[in-house]
């Protein structure tokens, strides 16, 4: 069975919103990447810039997505009757972006990562000048006393 115009214009209009995802996955993947230099350096201003950034994007791709699923099922019923370029080139962009996705996922879970052991180190810290605080109080040592500037007679 041949193609028809309207089934190659489809799975152009896949390879296309396709292209789209990829573009913005790689856009998340580098503002994930900007993320890690922001909270590395501390919290500020940017990381909520940053933050409002990706929900930017995550919206272009829930609205992506409502095309690109639809096509994508058009894609699965019609790629055995597909022209051998055409199907290369749906491959080949399909590759693109597991890979760039692949990426992506693997940058988020080392953030995570990253992340838990800062919580678990400040939770740390946290316990430990809690106990000393608490020594300190068992053994008389009391609260110290403020400068004598600070005083009031």
């Amino acid at each position: 069975m041949r193609s028809t115009t309207a089934e190659l214009e489809t799975a152009r209009a896949f390879i296309r919103d396709l292209g789209e995802a990829e573009a913005i996955y790689r856009r998340l993947t580098e503002l994930t990447r900007n993320q890690s230099e922001i909270l590395r350096a501390g919290i500020s201003p940017e990381l909520l810039e940053l933050v409002q950034a990706k929900e930017g994007e995550l919206e272009r791709l829930a609205q992506l997505e409502k095309t690109l699923g639809p096509a994508r099922r058009s894609w699965i019923d019609f790629r055995e009757r597909a022209p051998d370029g055409v199907r290369s080139e749906v491959q080949a962009v399909v590759g693109r972006v597991e890979g760039v996705l692949r990426t992506l996922l693997e940058l988020e879970a080392e953030e995570g990562r990253c992340l838990a052991a800062r919580r678990d180190e400040t939770i740390s810290q946290i316990r430990r000048l809690d106990s000393a605080r608490k020594m300190r109080g068992a053994y008389g040592g009391g609260e110290p006393r403020p400068a004598l500037l600070d005083q009031k007679e």
